[in-house]
């Protein structure tokens, strides 16, 4: 296993463990919903801006699709879109990954910059992904009591 491999194994353990541990401890869903509504408002911003809007726009569409299937790979690979989104904003080195690159090839060479961002985007698109869900289960829940 590469260094990166076992680095981004390390990672995504210690999110789901703290996500895990912020449940137990008191810590409900949906607050986890409420601070994903909060980083998907400032996507949804992001997404309209001029200049790097349509990076936005196409990782929030990958991001609708992806939340129904959430694993590691598809958390993983949505965390390294919102991060070139970042990076690209800011003239930084981005690190494009088509669907048919293996994700730790993307990865190689990522600087600690990019690290450090992509591992906030980790926890990012989980609470993003509970609040997308919190929204649809309202919106079922609200039409099945109207029928």
């Amino acid at each position: 296993m590469t260094t990166w491999k076992k680095i981004a194994t390390l990672l995504l353990a210690l999110i789901a463990a703290t996500f895990v541990e912020a449940t137990v401890a008191g810590d409900s869903l949906e607050e986890a919903a409420s601070e994903g509504k909060l980083h998907y408002e400032v996507i949804m911003r992001e997404a309209k801006m001029p200049k790097y809007g349509d990076c936005y726009q196409n990782a929030l569409e990958d991001l609708h699709n992806g939340c129904s299937n959430l694993d590691d790979e598809v958390q993983s690979r949505l965390a390294l879109s919102f991060t070139n989104c970042y990076m690209l904003r800011f003239g930084w080195p981005v690190y494009p990954c088509r669907g048919d690159q293996q994700l730790s090839k993307c990865m190689e060479g990522l600087d600690a910059r990019a690290a450090s961002i992509y591992s906030s985007m980790l926890t990012n698109t989980l609470a993003m992904c509970h609040f997308l869900q919190a929204q649809a289960w309202h919106h079922s829940t609200s039409s099945a009591i109207d029928k």
